[in-house]
């Protein structure tokens, strides 16, 4: 097989593992819990303040209609509050609420225990080569995308 197609594959497996893991460590969305894209946006406006809405949806890869429609959710939930951009009054932008806060703090927190379960099978030789190959894979991610 072509160099180019095993590192695809080897991607869309890696996707795979990380996305399943963490879909059965933080449980589904009708369970209550928020989803990952909502845990996603809450994850971002917590390093990023007074962000523009516009700003969320390159930064989650989704359409600013969705963006939208995600705020809107998020809005209701009383997990994030819009206002009025201090940059750009023509803008709304975002901003996580305390309730937003503590409602990521505890997702965070659940798929902390469930990664810590999971990963209490290894060995700590395992461990170790999982913690390298995970600051590898990141910081060469990163150079793509910076």
């Amino acid at each position: 097989m072509e160099a180019r197609a095993v590192f695809f594959e080897d991607m869309y497996k890696l996707i795979g593992l990380l996305m399943g893991g963490f879909m059965k460590i933080h449980g589904d969305p009708g369970s209550g819990e928020l989803a990952r894209i909502q845990l996603g946006a809450l994850g971002i406006l917590s390093v990023y303040e007074d962000l523009p809405v516009s700003e969320l949806a390159k930064k989650l890869r989704i359409s600013k209609p969705q963006a939208t429609n995600l705020v809107r959710r998020l809005e209701d939930l009383g997990l994030v509050r819009r206002t009025v951009c201090a940059a750009d009054a023509r803008l709304s932008c975002l901003w996580l609420t305390a309730k937003g806060r503590k409602a990521l703090d505890g997702n965070m927190e659940r798929m902390k225990k469930g990664m810590e379960d999971k990963l209490s099978v290894l060995s700590a030789d395992e461990k170790a080569e999982l913690r390298r190959s995970m600051g590898s894979i990141v910081r060469i991610l990163e150079k793509l995308d910076p």
